[in-house]
């Protein structure tokens, strides 16, 4: 390989450090200081032939530019970032998502650093960082977190624990992104991207329940809905409570999905709306986690959607738009979250949690969907383009469903 491209490199210390330094130039575009971070000069002498040689590669592909920090290209990252959500190529919550790991946690650990420096081994020292982050490392000291949500500031507790595995690969993830992004932005060679070993996160699915215990449960919403003493405004946020219930249990809908509903997803419904009940079929379109999809409801779960257009109707003197979201609160506003209501009618039927442990939450309503279409011998091909999951997704967290459920096939005459 040859060196024309730089001058030979040369150590020098600096009068305010014991440090050695590096300096050397690349010809025709000036002068570069590199330091070395250690006053041991065999280790500073082993550390300027990396760097040296680095150089030349970078000059060879023809960047001649000083390499930047992880946190310069960091932040060109979420910049960049945010322009593709405002064009609508990527979805909004990414620029909350990537922004905090970036800047709640990759660039406090990574930001000084080179980004052509850092290697397999600085990752896995993040990755064990990360995980005592809030039990003896920086934030330890942090009592409350602030979060901004639709324009609101909020705050939450922190809570001194390890975070769940499935976090951490969320921030590794968000790493790959931003070298990914140095790559394209020809800051780092492709090649030199250091292989990131996530932890493995175990199998967590939300409790589900049995056809009985849903049963129980809407009629325990019926019940609650027809007390004679509540406002018109409580009456009408339980009546949308158990309309998300239904039908969030009869089309395996996730929680975003439901949120993100809008009249038009649901196709043909003012025509559909002017039928007989029972006459009436429709369509959803559904988007949120995956790629949008058609979903077919089953018939238990249009009553539901009638219900809450004729709810709309008497809150607000007039029929949904188009564009109005299917699942509002009492102002018209799109209804965000049913956590609060959702335990207190949970708690009231005695289903918050399941029997063998864990509290049911409303993605739970999901797994009851896939589980009871399993045991109906429905396909699993079927179930998963319907639910927008994949069939290596519902054997593995569905496998999990016990024997007794399958007490008819598994008493089949034997005939040899």
């Amino acid at each position: 390989m040859s060196d024309s491209l730089l001058t030979p490199y040369e150590l020098f210390q600096r009068k305010d450090s014991p440090n050695y330094w590096m300096r050397f130039s690349v010809r025709g575009k000036g002068q570069v200081r590199l330091g070395l971070k250690t006053a041991d000069p065999e280790v500073a002498a082993e550390r300027a032939k990396v760097e040296h040689l680095r150089y030349q590669l970078r000059a060879e592909d023809g960047k001649f530019a000083s390499p930047k920090t992880f946190e310069k290209i960091a932040k060109a990252y979420l910049d960049d970032l945010n322009r593709q959500v405002e064009l609508g190529i990527k979805k909004e919550y990414r620029q909350q998502s990537d922004g905090h790991a970036v800047c709640d946690f990759l660039i406090p650990f990574f930001g000084k650093d080179r980004i052509e420096t850092i290697t397999e081994a600085k990752i896995q020292q993040f990755i064990r960082w990360r995980q005592s982050y809030w039990i003896d490392g920086p934030g330890k000291g942090i009592e409350k977190r602030e979060y901004e949500r639709n324009g609101r500031r909020y705050f939450q507790k922190v809570k001194r624990t390890v975070p769940a595995a499935n976090t951490i690969r969320s921030n590794c993830a968000v790493l790959s992104n931003v070298f990914r992004f140095a790559a394209a932005n020809g800051e780092v060679r492709s090649a030199d991207i250091p292989v990131i070993r996530m932890p493995k996160a175990k199998p967590n699915p939300r409790p589900s329940f049995s056809l009985k215990e849903v049963n129980q449960l809407f009629e325990k919403a019926i019940e609650r809905m027809a007390d004679a003493s509540l406002s018109p405004r409580t009456r009408y946020e339980r009546l949308v409570l158990y309309c998300y219930i239904n039908i969030a249990s009869y089309t395996g809908l996730r929680p975003v999905e439901l949120h993100n509903l809008n009249w038009q997803h649901v196709s043909d419904f003012v025509e559909q709306v002017k039928k007989p009940i029972g006459e009436g079929e429709v369509i959803i379109r559904a988007f949120g986690k995956t790629e949008p999809r058609n979903v077919v409801p089953m018939e238990h779960a249009l009553s539901s959607f009638w219900n809450l257009w004729e709810g709309y109707k008497t809150v607000h003197q007039r029929y949904p738009e188009r564009t109005d979201p299917v699942f509002c609160n009492y102002k018209g506003g799109r209804l965000r979250s049913v956590k609060r209501s959702l335990n207190a009618l949970l708690d009231a039927a005695g289903l918050k949690t399941h029997e063998f442990g864990g509290a049911r939450v409303a993605y739970s309503f999901r797994h009851f969907y896939i589980s009871q279409q399993l045991l109906a011998g429905v396909g699993v091909f079927q179930i998963a383009k319907n639910a927008g999951t994949s069939v290596e997704m519902i054997e593995k967290f569905y496998a999990r469903l016990g024997p007794e459920v399958f007490r008819d096939e598994l008493r089949a005459t034997w005939t040899r």
